[in-house]
């Protein structure tokens, strides 16, 4: 059996609501040959005369009456079913699953999410830390916060911060030892150093305004994880460079001070990605928003590679 035209069923119940194929043309603004053609094409379909046609009126035969009676109730049940889904499109709800370092999940990203569920009740969120770059698409993510270049054109990407380093030792660890005035100086001193990025673990690189300095330093600590690092500056083994917004807590508390303040790394972007699609999921563009809204110049706790 041929598929049902659902165009020209919508066409025949609007002729018969009308009771006229001039007023059903006025109304669907099509011309009345149009409509004309799509009820004679929907009766040779299903094989009956649907209406009886004169010239002075337009009437249903038993078939048709039918068959209109069917059609209103299927219609009604796509329209309210075209509606609900169009309700549900326009407001954030499901589960956003999103994907961050430990160090951001455990830092500014966390707070982010809290305030997002207060304002959104009916989406729930999957957070995913690891310090792997994960595929969005190949993992079924909606959202990844990441630092540094975009490399995945398949990716939509919204800034929504910077990440800066600093360095940063305990008061104890200063006790006795002459407080760097230059990068160069560290070479003298114990520094902790943090590998989860690249090979430059041995290396600092510095900024001042337009100077810019590399500085090889040694140290008898390294690890992959900026918690690691900040609890061992804090008890007085080196000198760290750490995410300014990491070390807060420490700095209120004591526990770490500024070395060189006025040097720095350079400042690297930190985007919100998600797969660039045509349709953009309410929760996907709600998160976005927020977040973008509530970390506007926002300093990260770390540069994901």
């Amino acid at each position: 059996m041929p598929a049902m035209d659902l165009n020209a069923i919508s066409v025949f119940a609007r002729v018969v609501e009308a009771g006229s194929f001039t007023d059903a043309a006025r109304r669907l603004e099509m011309p009345k040959s149009t409509v004309s053609l799509r009820v004679s094409q929907l009766e040779q379909t299903l094989g009956v005369t649907l209406l009886h046609r004169t010239t002075r009126r337009l009437s249903l035969t038993e078939d048709g009456r039918r068959y209109y009676a069917a059609c209103t109730q299927a219609l009604a049940a796509l329209e309210t079913a075209e509606t609900t889904l169009t309700r549900a499109q326009r407001a954030p709800r499901g589960t956003l699953r999103i994907t961050a370092s430990v160090n951001m999940g455990l830092g500014i990203i966390g707070d982010v999410i809290a305030g997002f569920l207060e304002e959104h009740p009916n989406v729930e969120v999957d957070l995913l830390l690891t310090s792997r770059v994960v595929d969005l698409l190949a993992e079924n993510l909606d959202i990844a916060v990441r630092a540094g270049p975009l490399r995945d054109s398949r990716m939509k990407a919204r800034l929504v911060g910077t990440s800066v380093f600093k360095l940063y030792a305990s008061p104890e660890y200063l006790k006795g030892r002459r407080m760097p005035t230059h990068p160069h100086e560290l070479k003298d001193h114990d520094c902790l150093r943090l590998t989860f990025a690249t090979d430059k673990a041995h290396v600092y690189d510095l900024r001042h305004g337009r100077k810019r300095v590399r500085v090889p330093v040694r140290g008898r600590f390294s690890a992959n994880e900026i918690g690691a690092v900040r609890k061992l500056a804090a008890a007085g083994l080196g000198i760290a460079f750490l995410p300014e917004s990491s070390c807060m807590e420490e700095l209120r508390r004591g526990r770490l001070v500024p070395v060189l303040p006025e040097w720095s790394s350079e400042s690297t972007p930190v985007h919100l990605v998600f797969p660039a699609q045509r349709f953009v999921a309410p929760k996907v563009q709600a998160f976005v928003t927020y977040a973008a809204r509530v970390l506007s110049g926002a300093t990260w706790d770390h540069p994901e590679r």
